[in-house]
């Protein structure tokens, strides 16, 4: 995304282009969401949204039909590695206190 924008501005690339491919992300997200969604609605799988990898990669294939499958693996690996480390802010903010005198128990619990 960033690159894009880069070389737009350098005049490399016209601004429709990253336009463009931030309007595919964005549909992309919504998909994924979606379909999260119905499937976690069809399993009672709780209130964290999660799709496997066989989904996420018939998802990709279908969305980037004409894309190599070196590059789905990367957008793979991106995906993943973004959803652990924001599953591990969320189990962090989950084990903070929450309540009166919250914030002077993080305090002194700091070295």
């Amino acid at each position: 995304g960033a690159e894009v924008l880069y070389r737009g501005l350098l005049g490399e690339f016209h601004e429709d282009a990253f336009h463009d491919q931030t309007c595919m992300l964005v549909a992309l997200s919504r998909m994924l969401l979606s379909l999260s969604a119905r499937l976690d609605a069809a399993s009672n799988a709780g209130p964290t949204p999660t799709l496997g990898l066989a989904t996420v990669s018939a998802v990709l294939r279908l969305f980037f039909p004409t894309k190599p499958r070196e590059h789905l693996n990367s957008l793979k690996r991106l995906l993943y590695n973004s959803s652990t480390s924001q599953a591990a802010q969320r189990q962090r903010r989950a084990s903070r206190p929450i309540g009166p005198g919250a914030a002077e128990q993080r305090r002194a619990s700091r070295p």
